[in-house]
């Protein structure tokens, strides 16, 4: 099985240097979920803001930032 998701994984790092000719910033992670190809978008961080709103509810919004 691992095996398998590591040749997959191959595979798709083979095609994109194919397609593109010049490999970019890629992130290939082999998971229980499966195997997943991700962009790497530089440093990013989660910002939690924690407020009460008009009706006076707790309320926590969570954003992703990167830069």
């Amino acid at each position: 099985m691992k095996l398998a998701m590591i040749a997959a994984a191959m595979a798709v790092g083979i095609t994109m240097v194919g397609s593109t000719g010049t490999v970019s910033a890629q992130d290939i992670r082999l998971g229980p979920g499966g195997v997943r190809v991700d962009h790497d978008r530089g440093n990013c961080r989660v910002i939690i803001d924690h407020h009460r709103n008009d009706r006076g509810e707790d309320v926590t919004v969570r954003r992703r930032v990167c830069d």
